[in-house]
């Protein structure tokens, strides 16, 4: 198959090219960024430079391809505007739709979120309501309705909707590298119990099962279908902050700052983000989502019929922590924020 990822030279996108063409696929990669050097030498990679708001550039790039994953998302916390999370994740999404319609392409794999069940009281399921709090959330809800509304249009089309929680591993810059970084540097303050359950997910085992139901299972044979995916078992923050020190052979600390404590001390920074609007690495917000806040997810759906993830969650931190002190410590953080903007490609 010759597979067209959207967004796939970005930390997903990259495992799951290099995961096809193990499988002996094809993959055109379309994205506003440059491949690694891995990617630009591997000869079943096509690169096309790209932004997902334009639809001719998309049309060039869906030129005899067969099926589609569409990663390409505008999702970071800060320094995106609401107008800019429509116009990528909502209009990205109707682009690439109207694309596959108009070159007959009828297979669809959409990495959505479990950001948009919002806070919930017990772990969502694929059938608990949507309570979105962040414009990331709504607007990845709203790109699931394009996706409903593209397979209703036509009942040739398929599309498996993956709704992972936190991805994680090798040449990710995300949350868990900001955790690595900050207790190899002794930044890292322990608050609280920290006994919080944190749904994680390693990003080859979310990769190689999405192929797996998507091509050699052939999910869904008819129309839409939604997953949750985590890994099992879940760990805590805590345990994840001591298999952190475990593999960078540091000594775990025996203090915690209790948590009062913690969002008094942060109180001024709290005001300085609000009246300066920079993203500072300690918050009350941060505080709260490390050691307060479960994100505990029910993916009890997929595992019922995916294969056993070949990788474990301490694995996969294990993994991650090695890529770190080899490589990823010395390199600086990639912005892959989408512009406000997008120029039409010239040679589209």
């Amino acid at each position: 198959m010759n597979i067209l990822i959207t967004g796939g030279t970005g930390f997903v996108g990259s495992v799951f090219c290099r995961l096809l063409t193990d499988e002996g696929h094809y993959c055109t990669c379309f994205d506003l960024h440059e491949p690694s050097s891995e990617l630009a030498n591997n000869s079943n990679v096509k690169f096309i430079q790209g932004d997902v708001r334009d639809i001719a550039a998309l049309n060039k790039a869906m030129v005899g391809v067969d099926a589609v994953i569409h990663l390409a998302a505008a999702h970071h916390d800060f320094g995106i505007s609401e107008q800019t999370f429509h116009d990528v994740n909502v209009g990205g999404m109707s682009n690439v739709c109207d694309s596959m319609q108009q070159h007959g392409v009828r297979k669809l794999c959409f990495f959505s979120t479990v950001a948009l069940y919002g806070k919930q009281d017990t772990p969502p399921t694929e059938t608990t309501e949507p309570k979105p709090n962040s414009p990331y959330g709504s607007t990845k809800l709203a790109a699931e309705k394009v996706c409903i509304q593209w397979c209703e249009a036509d009942q040739a089309n398929q599309c498996l909707v993956m709704r992972p929680t936190v991805i994680f591993g090798p040449n990710s810059f995300a949350n868990m590298y900001s955790l690595i970084r900050q207790i190899d540097s002794g930044k890292f303050l322990r608050v609280g119990k920290m006994a919080n359950i944190k749904s994680l997910a390693f990003v080859d085992n979310i990769v190689s099962t999405s192929i797996n139901l998507w091509i050699n299972k052939n999910q869904p044979q008819q129309g839409i279908d939604f997953f949750n995916y985590v890994d099992v078992p879940d760990l805590c923050s805590r345990q994840i902050v001591e298999n952190v020190y475990r593999e960078l052979d540091r000594k775990k600390p025996t203090f915690s700052l209790p948590l009062w404590l913690a969002r008094l001390l942060v109180f001024p920074l709290d005001l300085l983000i609000k009246l300066t609007g920079k993203n500072l690495p300690i918050s009350s917000a941060r505080i709260n989502k490390l050691a307060v806040a479960n994100t505990q997810i029910d993916a009890s759906k997929i595992h019922k019929i995916a294969d056993p993830p070949a990788i474990s969650v301490t694995d996969g931190i294990q993994q991650m922590v090695s890529w770190y002190q080899a490589e990823g410590k010395i390199h600086s953080i990639p912005n892959r924020r989408p512009p406000s903007k997008f120029q039409a490609s010239s040679n589209a």
